[in-house]
């Protein structure tokens, strides 16, 4: 969706958002066990073209690195190749191209962003609300 706006209606704002939703990404160390891989690390791409940082490089390598685990686990629990796409659809190859534009420009850059990577803390999980039922009554024009 963003590169798409990008392609059609680039402006600072967009950037800027990108950027932000890209900080989130490397906020959380990147790519959480519970989600798709690479459905907000290309996000982590984007944001790298924008500002030439590599930490999002670095963000986009390990979701590559975790892309093989996702892709058994979704083939063992669907029995098909129909639940993920990565590959065919290009996000793989997104990835691996930022990826390999920051190594090719600053390889001791990136070496630095993998560290630095490796040093974020796991965000703690999210601490929910006990959830409290209540009856509502009837619904005024229904007969009890």
């Amino acid at each position: 969706m963003y590169y798409e706006g990008l392609r059609h209606f680039d402006s600072p704002l967009l950037r800027e958002t990108i950027v932000a939703e890209a900080d989130h990404v490397v906020a959380r160390g990147g790519p959480m066990p519970i989600t798709v891989p690479l459905a907000h690390e290309l996000i982590a791409a984007l944001a790298y073209g924008i500002t030439g940082d590599p930490i999002y490089a670095a963000i986009c390598k390990k979701a590559l690195d975790g892309y093989p685990d996702y892709a058994r686990d979704m083939v063992a629990l669907s029995d098909s190749a129909a639940l993920f796409s990565g590959i065919r659809n290009g996000h793989v190859g997104v990835l691996k191209a930022a990826v390999a534009r920051a190594m090719g420009r600053d390889p001791e850059g990136f070496a630095k962003a993998e560290e630095r990577r490796k040093a974020i803390p796991p965000p703690e999980p999210a601490k929910r609300a006990p959830v409290v039922e209540k009856a509502i009554g009837v619904p005024v024009g229904y007969d009890a």
